[in-house]
């Protein structure tokens, strides 16, 4: 879904709708074949600064970085981004604002990009399951190890 950013935060409009986890190629996801809820809506908040606040909810199926195994991340996530006009305005932003990050925003802004790119945010590096339905198990090798030859041949020579 392609918008116009700042017309979008300036007359408060509001949208929302699904995205198919198959339309957001860059998240790492074990299953495409679901679809996450979003809405979102604009705003003009302080110093006239126009933004946008996303929601989205649903499910992910993920790999468990413990066991290997799959497992069901739920996503509930609610930001909210400045629209900044330019990218150098929104370097200006002091790194520890917590409330919003600064995006570029545009009159042809893609949507889409931007839900793909918080959900991104939210996935955790390293998913795993409190309590891993089994444990991996690594099965020890029981050939002789390469360097075994090496102990022969000390005593030999």
């Amino acid at each position: 879904m392609i918008i116009d950013a700042f017309a979008f935060a300036r007359n408060a409009e509001s949208a929302s709708g699904e995205i198919a986890l198959s339309a957001l190629p860059r998240v790492d996801v074990l299953a495409r074949d679901g679809a996450l809820a979003w809405s979102l809506s604009g705003l003009i908040g302080s110093q006239s600064r126009p933004f946008l606040k996303l929601d989205v909810q649903g499910r992910v199926q993920l790999r468990c970085q413990r066991c290997l195994k799959p497992m069901e991340w739920p996503l509930a996530l609610a930001s909210t981004v400045w629209l900044a006009p330019s990218e150098a305005e929104a370097d200006l932003l002091p790194v520890d604002v917590d409330e919003f990050d600064a995006v570029v925003g545009s009159d042809c802004f893609d949507v889409d990009a931007l839900i793909e790119d918080e959900v991104l945010l939210a996935i955790p590096a390293t998913p795993k399951h409190d309590v891993c339905p089994e444990p991996l198990r690594i099965e020890k090798d029981t050939a002789a190890s390469p360097f075994a030859v090496l102990k022969d041949f000390k005593r030999d020579h």
